[in-house]
């Protein structure tokens, strides 16, 4: 399915997208590499942002990822308010 432009949310389709999800966190976050990434959740405001839950596995072990989208000017905000309820 194909979405319209959205410059809100401009990482959108990537958020979006399992393989794309699993390069990045393969090739940045992670020293391991990803094996399987599922898309358990997402919801999604046009212009307003993007949440998105993914089930991964690295080396035979599962978790639990999740992602958001913001506005441009809305992510250092919300960056903050997220760091205070972040668990490891």
């Amino acid at each position: 399915m194909m979405l319209a432009p959205d410059p809100a949310v401009p990482h959108r389709d990537d958020l979006l997208d399992g393989r794309r999800v699993a390069e990045l966190l393969s090739g940045r976050l992670l020293d391991e590499r990803v094996t399987a990434c599922e898309r358990r959740f997402a919801k999604y405001r046009v212009g307003d942002g993007l949440r998105v839950v993914y089930r991964v596995a690295v080396d035979g072990v599962e978790r639990h990822v999740a992602a958001r989208g913001f506005p441009a000017g809305a992510g250092a905000a919300a960056y903050r308010r997220a760091l205070t309820a972040a668990v490891p």
